[in-house]
C-alpha cells in the first residue's frame, strides 16, 4: 500500500497497535498499518456509507477483515464502548475535529493518544486541547501535493501543555514547531508572509497587519 506524504508521516507517528481511523475514507491508514505490522485491531469509522464501502472493499481486497472492521456513523459514536489505545482524525476541518471530539470527550480522553491533522483552524484546535486538558506532545509538518498539513499528538495526563500553551504565537503557529525551529514551519511562514503582504498591497486591512506581525516575529527567531 502507497500512502501519501501526510497519511505516511502520520502512520509513522501512531505509537499502539489498536487504532481508529475516524473519517477513514479509503481505508488505506489502516491497510498500511496492518500491511506494516504495527497494527493488531482497527476500525475505519465514517459518517458517510460511500467512503466506507470503498475502504471494506479495500479491506477484503488485502484479506484484512479479520483486523480492520469498517464501522458506519459520526465521529467517534461508532467507537463508544470499545478499546482504542490510538485514535487518528485527518483530512477536515479544525471545527469538525473539535466538534468530534467535544461531542463524546469521555472516550476521546480514554485513547493512550490521539493524532490531529486538521486541514484548517489549527490555532482552534490547539486551544480546544489545552482548554479540555489535552497534553500537546509533539508536532509536525509536511508538504504534500504542494499543501501545507500540521499533525498534532496529544493524549491526557503526560505533560502541561495547558500552561505551556499560553502566547497568541504558540496556538497560531504550533510551540511544539517553534520550540523545534522546525523547518517547515519555517517554508509556512514564508509563503504566509509573501501572501498577506500581496493581500496589503490591495486592501489595507488591520487584522491583517497584526497576522503578518506574528508572521514575521517568528520567523526572524526561527
Amino acid at each position: 500500500m502507497i500512502l501519501s506524504e501526510r497519511l505516511k508521516r502520520i502512520a509513522e507517528k501512531v505509537k499502539y497497535s489498536t487504532v481508529c481511523d475516524i473519517g477513514a475514507d479509503h481505508g488505506y491508514l489502516l491497510i498500511y498499518l496492518a500491511q506494516k505490522g504495527k497494527l493488531t485491531k482497527g476500525a475505519a469509522c465514517d459518517v458517510n456509507p460511500g467512503p466506507l464501502s470503498r475502504a471494506e472493499e479495500n479491506i477484503k481486497k488485502e484479506q484484512l477483515e479479520k483486523i480492520i472492521e469498517t464501522k458506519l456513523g459520526d465521529g467517534l459514536s461508532p467507537i463508544v464502548g470499545e478499546l482504542f489505545e490510538s485514535c487518528v482524525i485527518a483530512g477536515m476541518g479544525g471545527k469538525l475535529i473539535t466538534d468530534i471530539l467535544s461531542a463524546e470527550i469521555k472516550t476521546a480522553k480514554k485513547f493512550k493518544q490521539v493524532l490531529l491533522s486538521p486541514q484548517r483552524d489549527c490555532d482552534e484546535v490547539r486551544r480546544f486541547l489545552c482548554s479540555e486538558g489535552f497534553d500537546i506532545i509533539d508536532e509536525d509538518i509536511v508538504f504534500d501535493s504542494g499543501k501545507c498539513y500540521n499533525i498534532i499528538d496529544c493524549r491526557v495526563g503526560e505533560g502541561s501543555s495547558a500552561s505551556q500553551y499560553t502566547t497568541e504565537a504558540d496556538f497560531m503557529f504550533g510551540k511544539r514547531l517553534i520550540e523545534k525551529r522546525h523547518e517547515g514551519l519555517k517554508i509556512y511562514l514564508e509563503n504566509e508572509i509573501d501572501k498577506v503582504e500581496k493581500i496589503l498591497k490591495k486592501h489595507d486591512s488591520e487584522k491583517m497587519g497584526t497576522y503578518l506581525n506574528q508572521c514575521r516575529e517568528v520567523y526572524q527567531w526561527l
